[in-house]
Order: C-alpha cells, then sequence, then structure tokens
C-alpha cells in the first residue's frame, strides 16, 4: 500500500511540475512575442512618421501622405510566416486601413466581440488612448476560425499622429503556433 501511495505521490508530483512548466514556458515564450511586437511597432511608426515628416517637408498634400503610408502599411508584414500585419484605426474605431482583411476598411469595429463576447477593440483604443506615453497597450481575444476552432490571440495597439490626426495603430498576432509548441514540449515532458 505504501509503495502504491508513493508512486501516486511521484505521478502527482510530476504532473504538478510539467504543469508549472508549461505555464512558465507560456508566460516567457508571450513575454518574447510581445517584445518583438512591440519592436517591430516601433520600427514601422518611426518609417512612418518619418514619411509624414518628408511629405510635410516637400508640402504634399495630407491625401498624398494618407495614399503612400497606407500603400507602405499594406506591404508591411512581419513575424512568424510574415503573417503579421499592421492595421489603422482612428481613435473612434473605424478602420483606415487594414492589409490583412481589407473588406474591413471603412467599417466602424468598434463594439465588435470575440468568440467570448469579449469587445477587444473597444478596450484596446481605450487603453491605447489612455496611455499619454503612446506606449500602446495589450489585448488577448480568442477568436473563431473558419472551421469553428478556436483561436488565441494578442492585440497591440499604439496611438500616433498620422495625417495631422491621432490614430492607432494595431497589430494582430495569431498565438495558435505558439500554444502548439508548448502542447508539443509539454508532451514531451509527460512523456519522460
Amino acid at each position: 500500500v505504501l509503495s502504491a501511495i508513493l508512486v501516486s505521490l511521484n505521478i502527482y508530483e510530476q504532473n504538478k511540475a510539467v504543469e508549472f512548466a508549461e505555464k512558465e514556458l507560456t508566460e516567457t515564450v508571450f513575454a518574447d512575442k510581445m517584445a518583438s511586437l512591440v519592436e517591430e511597432m516601433d520600427i514601422v511608426s518611426g518609417i512612418l512618421l518619418k514619411i509624414q515628416e518628408a511629405y510635410d517637408d516637400a508640402k504634399k498634400s495630407v491625401e498624398d501622405q494618407k495614399k503612400d503610408i497606407i500603400d507602405f502599411i499594406s506591404n508591411a508584414r512581419f513575424g512568424e510566416g510574415k503573417k503579421g500585419y499592421i492595421s489603422v484605426y482612428t481613435t473612434k474605431g473605424v478602420v483606415i486601413a487594414s492589409p490583412g482583411v481589407p473588406e474591413y476598411n471603412g467599417q466602424d469595429r468598434l463594439e465588435v466581440t470575440d468568440a467570448n463576447g469579449y469587445k477587444y477593440i473597444k478596450d484596446l483604443i481605450q487603453k491605447a488612448t489612455a496611455n499619454s506615453e503612446g506606449g500602446g497597450a495589450v489585448v488577448r481575444f480568442v477568436s473563431k476560425s473558419k472551421d469553428g476552432s478556436m483561436i488565441k490571440k494578442v492585440a497591440r495597439g499604439q496611438k500616433l499622429k498620422l495625417f495631422h490626426e491621432d490614430v492607432l495603430l494595431i497589430s494582430f498576432v495569431d498565438l495558435g503556433s505558439m500554444y502548439k509548441k508548448i502542447n508539443e514540449i509539454s508532451k514531451a515532458m509527460e512523456d519522460d
């Protein structure tokens, strides 16, 4: 009986260790993803401000600036598989440019909800515009894929003065591959 209890206790402790390691790994990988996202957004926002400055110096119209900046954003990709992109929203939630989902352009997306009813765009805009330093804000949300499965995502929004008005640069990142890798590592730990 004592042997069975010790084996059960050992299995319990191993499961707890795997669970703890999985949580720590998730937090570490997520922090790395967020650091990369911040860096990428900082690079893009710096380029956008330089484009705007050059157009202002050349006395080009705001419409010319807007067209060329949106063209630049539409071609900017980053992250795993170059699937990441940056959208531009007004501070009221209207999409100025969404390279990943162009049919959103011109739409008011402020009240859009994720698969759990969370108004992630509204929350992101409120958090990012409240940040007077312009450092941005992050939200996590869940969307449904075409096949009905749930996809964990993260979005980072950063307020920026573009086109001579306050706008939000928003980057959406699918965390599916991150969780898939973590699950594979966890499974390997459990098998050991």
